[in-house]
């Protein structure tokens, strides 16, 4: 889910060291087949390089890419002890300002090929080679220009939804670990931002956010249960905050998987699958629309 959301910033961008090399592409992963274009970008086709960090970038690892550690000698390490948005990330959400951000690299290892892969496994660390290649937000600036508006809101009011087919709502024990799900990601997502951001799925947004990012105006009185949908037979779903004390998401809510979904039933004839697609739906619908200009 926070991969998913992600993608209203991330990743598109290039940089430019100033140095006449124009700008570099290869902070993001590559994926191409066919024949080269004239025009090349660090030795690949522009189109190629896909909308997610390279393998070999320091990015965080939320929006692929890895944490890499810097053993001297032309020795790098992945180190993913717990995956967030990086300085980066957190710049083109508008939740961290440029100064704030500090020095950049990826690792050129002599080929794009491997830089799309998706992220080392938390505890099995990689020790490769290659050439550190430093930069920094200025020359992302210098490349794309800056990120407008800053900062930007870093709160969000989102709902997640529950799709079943007609006839075949979900039972008690589906919604209870959807909700755990949307319960992991409000909390992954304020940790994953370092504290700069926050997200609210309670039905009725009362939702008051962190102390760095906290809700605007002030919180609506306690919620209620849902009620169901009109002429569904569903049971009425609870509201994501009133699960009991202790609730835990899964291991890899928030983070990839399967998405958790949950605060009201929508009986249409599609598989529980979908949910994931209506979750991410409805929060990309909430969303202000005001993309980095």
């Amino acid at each position: 889910m926070a991969h998913e959301f992600g993608h209203h910033w991330m990743a598109s961008v290039t940089f430019d060291r100033g140095d006449g090399a124009g700008p570099h592409c290869a902070l993001r992963g590559y994926q191409f087949s066919g024949p080269l274009p004239p025009k090349l970008c660090d030795g690949g086709a522009p189109a190629g390089f896909n909308q997610h960090w390279s393998y070999w970038f320091d990015s965080g690892g939320v929006m692929y890419g890895n944490r890499i550690e810097d053993l001297g000698g032309g020795r790098f390490r992945t180190r993913n002890d717990g995956l967030k948005y990086g300085p980066l990330d957190q710049y083109l959400m508008g939740i961290r300002a440029a100064e704030e951000v500090g020095p950049l690299f990826l690792v050129d290892v002599g080929t794009l090929q491997g830089s799309g892969a998706f992220p080392a496994a938390g505890g099995a660390d990689e020790v490769f080679q290659g050439a550190r290649v430093d930069f920094t937000v200025e020359d992302v600036i210098r490349a794309v220009g800056p990120r407008k508006p800053f900062p930007d809101r870093c709160h969000w009011k989102a709902a997640v939804v529950a799709v079943h087919p007609k006839g075949k709502p979900p039972t008690a024990a589906q919604l209870d670990k959807l909700v755990r799900y949307a319960n992991g990601f409000e909390a992954f997502y304020a940790k994953a931002t370092d504290g700069r951001g926050s997200i609210d799925l309670t039905i009725d947004g009362r939702g008051e956010g962190t102390a760095g990012c906290p809700a605007d105006g002030v919180a609506p009185a306690p919620d209620t249960v849902a009620e169901p949908v009109p002429g569904d037979d569903a049971a009425p779903v609870p509201d994501f905050a009133s699960d009991a004390a202790g609730e835990v998401a899964p291991d890899n809510a928030g983070q990839g998987g399967s998405v958790g979904c949950g605060a009201g039933t929508v009986p249409v004839p599609v598989s529980m699958l979908a949910c994931a697609l209506a979750g991410l739906a409805a929060i990309a619908y909430r969303r202000a629309q005001r993309p980095i200009q």
